[in-house]
């Protein structure tokens, strides 16, 4: 349990280079679908990503058994704020083996308001309407977006742009 809890701190930390040592050489990430893919964090740009959107994780463990141990991670930022979304919630369970993080099982991902899938979804599409949109550090050619320490300034800039946007829709609809 020692190093899971290290392992919540480096992330905690958002330093990629912090996590590596909790990560085995073929440590997976498990999504709720039960899709497994290499657990990335530790070569990724997320975390420059989360540093440029002021995130902060949160992890509590709730128990361990044998060598699951069950986490619940709570992370705030720009990016969530600004998608009217508060906060992400995640349960996970860390797979520890030799000391190292095996695997990560999301047991369940919630936000304190809407939905992400819905709430992305709907930047994204106000986003590509906006006419003469020129984003290379931000939007990727199969028009998916970066989530970098690069992209991360833009994706603010439009995020706040969308709000307001969004706000003034709202507000429209309550005076109705």
């Amino acid at each position: 349990m020692i190093a899971a809890a290290k392992f919540c701190k480096a992330r905690e930390a958002m330093d990629k280079m912090a996590v590596r040592p909790f990560l085995t050489d073929s440590t997976i990430s498990v999504d709720m679908n039960g899709v497994s893919r290499p657990y990335k964090r530790g070569e990724s740009d997320i975390c420059e990503f989360e540093k440029r959107t002021n995130t902060i994780w949160e992890h509590e463990i709730l128990c361990a058994n044998d060598n699951v141990v069950t986490v619940v991670a709570k992370e705030t930022s720009d990016f969530y704020n600004l998608l009217n979304l508060g906060a992400q919630i995640e349960v996970l369970d860390l797979h520890m083996y030799e000391g190292k993080v095996a695997k990560l099982v999301m047991k369940t991902i919630t936000t304190y308001k809407s939905s992400q899938n819905v709430e992305y979804s709907g930047f994204k599409r106000w986003l590509f309407s906006q006419k003469n949109i020129s984003e290379p550090e931000l939007i990727k050619p199969d028009s998916t977006l970066y989530f970098t320490g690069k992209s991360a300034p833009r994706m603010v800039f439009w995020l706040q742009k969308w709000r307001q946007y969004s706000d003034s829709i709202s507000t429209a609809e309550m005076k109705r």
